[in-house]
């Protein structure tokens, strides 16, 4: 689902928040955006996003639950399914507690769900997974997440 945000918006937003500091030190390192989102669309609710956290990029190194990008940068160039962080935001693919949107009025996050949750739509998200390009992932990480 995209953000019906427009460029203005967004990039009164970041300056905004540049103001304060640089923009890369409201990084907290999750790793959130460094997952990939799925879409879910139901007859009753209407269609949202869901971040898979069981999956990271493949450059995204975890170290002591802090997550970092091993060729940031030159990650446009080597990761050609990265965005930048105004395609962050138009994605909507970062969670709501994120420090890039959480002041963001107008923006629609992807869902970040609880573990007893995640079981739930999990059969759901493998399926999408498994017939999207994975080209993102390691092999080993896509063969775990699907339970092969």
């Amino acid at each position: 689902m995209n953000n019906n945000l427009t460029d203005l918006q967004i990039d009164a937003h970041l300056s905004d928040l540049a103001k304060s500091k640089s923009l890369d030190d409201y990084c907290t390192n999750c790793g959130d955006c460094c997952s990939p989102s799925v879409m879910v669309k139901s007859v009753s609710h209407s269609p949202f996003k869901i971040l898979v956290t069981d999956l990271k990029c493949k450059f995204n190194k975890s170290v002591n639950g802090e997550s970092n990008c091993t060729v940031y940068g030159e990650r446009f160039q080597k990761a050609g399914w990265c965005l930048d962080l105004k395609g962050m935001i138009k994605e909507g693919a970062a969670p709501g507690d994120c420090p890039y949107v959480d002041t963001l009025k107008g923006y629609t996050p992807t869902h970040k769900l609880e573990s007893t949750q995640y079981g739930t739509v999990l059969p759901l998200l493998k399926k999408a997974i498994s017939s999207a390009d994975t080209s993102p992932f390691e092999d080993v990480d896509i063969k775990k997440f699907l339970g092969e």
